[in-house]
């Protein structure tokens, strides 16, 4: 049921991906890149290592966990991706920047600058969002004037931020429905009712699974006392951030 886990997931699925880590048509791993990061792992013929845990650590042991870190970063910051190598150097460049808008966006090219840029706007937007849905969750049919015009104005900035990628064309199923959702909360057209629509879009529609909420008024089971998390929202620069810190790669390190 944890939706945003799901598309954590899937981001991690994407990113393994792009560094040739897992098959593009399944999750097997692709056994010769894998060998090059984990270079200090030899399997046994058996499958013993995977069926208990004492064989687990005893087959994983001797990997040089420092050295197969500097791997994973020399692949994923200094491989062929160029967008994942300007995203590191953006980062690296103004440590103290602790979201995407106050990287050093010279770092960056065209693309990920506007994104950037666009990324305070759309954050501010997204909590607005999710604590208004907390309140239908809780069987709540309408939200004060106060929320509504937040969600207007705050839709509004989002929208003219063009917080989406280029490669999201204007066919993509996702896109559609999060922009639809944006014109309409800046139309003025009910929140409620736009804020179910939207969870019911994208978690039928775009991720294939069943929404938390069908109707208004409705007050789904175990989720009544749900609030939106307190960590970091943009948890894609903090992930960034931890694997810079853990990998310590640095520009030229390679």
């Amino acid at each position: 049921m944890d939706q945003r886990a799901t598309g954590l997931l899937g981001n991690y699925i994407v990113s393994l991906r792009g560094m040739g880590l897992i098959q593009g048509d399944s999750l097997r791993i692709v056994e010769d890149v894998a060998d090059r990061v984990l270079v200090d792992i030899t399997f046994p013929r058996s499958r013993s290592w995977m069926s208990s845990w004492s064989g687990l650590d005893q087959t994983f042991s001797p990997v040089g966990l420092a050295s197969a870190r500097r791997r994973l970063g020399s692949r994923l910051f200094g491989g062929e991706s160029q967008e994942m190598t300007q995203a590191a150097r953006a980062v690296l460049s103004r440590k103290s920047s602790k979201a995407w808008a106050s990287v050093a966006r010279k770092e960056l090219d065209p693309e990920q600058a506007r994104l950037s840029e666009a990324t305070t706007t759309l954050i501010r937007f997204e909590k607005a969002a999710i604590s208004a849905f907390g309140e239908l969750l809780r069987g709540e049919t309408s939200f004060t004037e106060s929320t509504r015009n937040s969600l207007q104005t705050l839709a509004a900035a989002t929208h003219n931020a063009e917080p989406f990628p280029s490669s999201w064309s204007a066919t993509n199923r996702l896109r559609s429905v999060i922009s639809n959702a944006l014109s309409a909360l800046e139309l003025g057209s009910d929140p409620a009712a736009t804020l179910l629509g939207l969870h019911i879009a994208v978690t039928r529609e775009v991720r294939q699974n069943e929404p938390w909420l069908r109707h208004l008024g409705e007050t789904p089971a175990g989720l009544q006392r749900w609030r939106p998390d307190s960590g970091t929202p943009d948890f894609r620069f903090k992930n960034l951030r931890t694997l810079l810190r853990q990998t310590r790669w640095r520009p030229h390190a390679d």
